[in-house]
């Protein structure tokens, strides 16, 4: 068994058994002689220790094959622990991956950005008059013609400047007097065959097909008749 094959590995190397006995007895001895026996007899334990481990999973480290071999060359990396890197690489995730997936979507707060809040040398009554002022700074920006148009609290005694102007042809409708002029005042007879509230024939005719300029008959008498107005005739 697995088990069975450790024991014989140490035993062999002689870090168990009666041959670990016999190496503990003599660095007993060498421990007189100072500290550096004893930094020696650890390490070349560890060493013995490595090479067990070795010759029982092979699959531990990982030699890569070098194409050319020079002859007192020492190369770094050639020989790695893939387990090893696995089990590093796995501790750190641990520690920073794992901790950032417990803290998603639970990471919050509020910020108070409220003006002059974590100000110790500003009154309750001056906190409130700036933000009263920032208030009204920040409406009188973001507001503009179009807030007060559509404003419904908005009595209409304000100014009439920022108001929406309705035109026709160009020109205002607060300065047309006269709305005849344009086609814009048909009464009820001038009305088509659809019944009330269609557009007169009139109007169609020379507003919709004619480039939206009235036209006068009389304007150029040696104009040539169009079809429609000799059969009218």
């Amino acid at each position: 068994s697995a088990l069975k094959r450790l024991k014989q590995s140490l035993s062999s190397a002689g870090l168990i058994g009666p041959t670990a006995r016999t190496q503990h007895g003599k660095n007993k001895q060498k421990k007189t002689r100072g500290a550096a026996g004893d930094a020696g007899a650890m390490a070349e334990r560890k060493k013995r220790l490595a090479q067990v481990e070795q010759a029982l999973n092979p699959f531990e480290t990982k030699t890569t094959r070098q194409k050319h071999e020079v002859v007192g060359r020492k190369t770094k990396g050639i020989v790695g622990r893939p387990g090893l890197t696995k089990q590093v690489g796995e501790e750190k995730r641990r520690k920073t991956l794992l901790v950032e997936m417990h803290n998603k979507n639970k990471a919050g707060g509020i910020v108070d950005r409220r003006f002059g809040e974590n100000d110790t040398n500003m009154s309750l009554e001056d906190k409130m008059l700036e933000r009263f002022t920032k208030e009204r700074q920040r409406r009188s920006r973001s507001g503009g013609a179009g807030a007060r148009t559509f404003n419904l609290e908005d009595d209409g005694s304000g100014d009439e400047s920022g108001l929406m102007n309705l035109t026709h042809m160009g020109q205002s409708l607060a300065d047309i007097d006269e709305f005849d002029d344009y086609g814009l005042g048909a009464s009820d007879d001038e009305q088509g065959a659809s019944g009330k509230g269609a557009i007169s024939r009139d109007i169609v005719s020379q507003l919709h097909f004619g480039g939206f300029e009235p036209v006068d008959s009389n304007a150029d008498p040696d104009r040539q008749k169009t079809r429609a107005e000799v059969m009218k005739e």
